[in-house]
């Protein structure tokens, strides 16, 4: 029955059928992306819930683990300043010179000994008690502990009274020896 037809009716009805395939098509298409949508929505907000849910999870452990690295940092940084302070120390060889050089300026003095004496080589301290036979004696050790560049000796006023044998503290501050 086709045959039958003229031309441009045959092309009318051609161009009617592709046009309702195109259609057709068309429709089953867009009907397909719409299903696919539809039964996609619900697992993509679910993925989206669960990726929030985990973020929240998840701050917190970070923040914990940046909190935890700042610890070990301070840690390492504190370990580090002790090592420092540790190798800022004066060496004990220091301690000894600066000792045995002090003892070697008292007994210089005829009739001048040492009861005690305590080094502080952070502050640079002598901290001493002296014995001495008498005033005179007293006043020539405090001229020689200067003149060796000690600084602080002095002789108190008690001293000038005193005829016999007495002792007297001194603090004395001294540089690299």
């Amino acid at each position: 029955m086709f045959y039958l037809l003229s031309e441009p009716q045959k092309k009318k009805i051609q161009q009617e059928y592709y046009t309702k395939i195109v259609r057709l098509i068309t429709t089953c298409l867009f009907v397909s992306f719409m299903v696919a949508i539809c039964l996609a929505a619900p697992t993509a907000i679910r993925i989206y819930s669960e990726l929030t849910g985990l973020n929240f999870a998840i701050q917190p452990l970070e923040s914990q683990i940046s909190t935890m690295k700042v610890e070990v940092a301070k840690e390492d940084v504190s370990k580090i300043v002790a090592d420092v302070d540790i190798l800022s120390l004066p060496q004990k060889a220091d301690i000894s010179k600066v000792y045995t050089r002090f003892i070697e300026v008292v007994e210089s003095v005829p009739g001048a000994k040492i009861q005690s004496i305590s080094i502080d080589t952070l502050s640079k301290t002598i901290k001493t008690t002296l014995s001495v036979r008498d005033k005179d004696v007293a006043e020539g050790l405090v001229k020689k502990i200067t003149a060796e560049k000690y600084t602080g000796a002095d002789l108190p006023y008690r001293v000038l009274s005193e005829k016999a044998s007495f002792t007297f503290p001194q603090t004395l501050k001294y540089e690299n020896l």
